[in-house]
């Protein structure tokens, strides 16, 4: 694992986030304005690239963040990256897309991913603020 954490540099952070929050961008544009809405298939496949893609937005945004920090603070924040972003996906696949008629209880893949990115953009910037902040 700690091969995989050496790869992820600031630049490849950067421009691999950057990559999927374009498609996130272009999806996201589809799926709510085109046609595409109305076809059932198309609108399912687009709904779940934007759900699966959210995650790299805000990595993206943090990115940007730490790019003009000190190495071990991006280090810090990678290392909580690399095993939190795979384990907001697992979680986001665990729960239906639909609530087929439970509206009492409308736990989605679309809100557990925009609850998840929002805890995990909340705790990188405490991490990043912490690590950035700490004298070493």
């Amino acid at each position: 694992m700690n091969n995989l954490v050496n790869w992820f540099t600031k630049k490849t952070i950067v421009i691999f986030s950057f990559s999927f929050t374009v498609i996130f961008s272009i999806l996201y544009f589809i799926n709510g304005f085109s046609s595409c809405r109305h076809d059932k298939y198309c609108s399912n496949l687009t709904e779940l690239g934007v759900i699966y893609l959210l995650p790299f937005v805000s990595v993206f945004i943090l990115s940007l963040v730490t790019f003009k920090a000190k190495e071990p603070t991006f280090k810090h924040w990678i290392n909580f990256s690399v095993w939190t972003i795979p384990t907001i996906l697992i979680i986001i696949t665990l729960f239906p897309t639909r609530t087929h008629g439970m509206d009492f209880l409308p736990i989605t893949k679309g809100i557990v991913s925009v609850f998840l990115v929002a805890l995990y953009s909340i705790v990188s910037l405490f991490l990043i603020i912490s690590k950035s902040l700490k004298k070493e």
